[in-house]
């Protein structure tokens, strides 16, 4: 079983759970971890295909497609689709029109490095 999981990484801030870490604690629990890590990169540029990827680049110069299709059958997404072809950068991340949008962080770890 895992002891120090993390689950969640945005904008630097980690969620890491701990289960059954005896060393320390009895109970599972969470800490919120602020500065241990390096923040990943940024979005600066997106572009969209027809198959529903994002063509992305990033502050560090790495070019990277992220497949958006899973995206589709989640009930938050519902309305990606009809706007898919709309995505900006703001705040370094992908946004879409009805408040959509997706961790800067997922798109960077989730993303396939595009050949130069």
């Amino acid at each position: 079983m895992f002891k120090n999981l993390i689950i969640s990484l945005f904008f630097g801030i980690i969620i890491r759970m701990f289960w059954r870490d005896n060393d320390r604690h009895k109970m599972p629990h969470m800490h919120a971890i602020y500065g241990e890590i390096k923040m990943l990169p940024r979005v600066s540029s997106v572009k969209t295909d027809s198959n529903f990827n994002l063509i992305l680049t990033f502050d560090n110069g790495e070019r990277k497609i992220f497949d958006a299709k899973p995206l589709l059958k989640v009930p938050m997404y519902k309305n990606l689709a009809n706007v898919f072809a709309l995505a900006k950068v703001e705040f370094g991340t992908v946004v879409w029109p009805g408040d959509l949008d997706v961790s800067p962080d997922m798109l960077y770890i989730e993303s396939t490095a595009l050949k130069k």
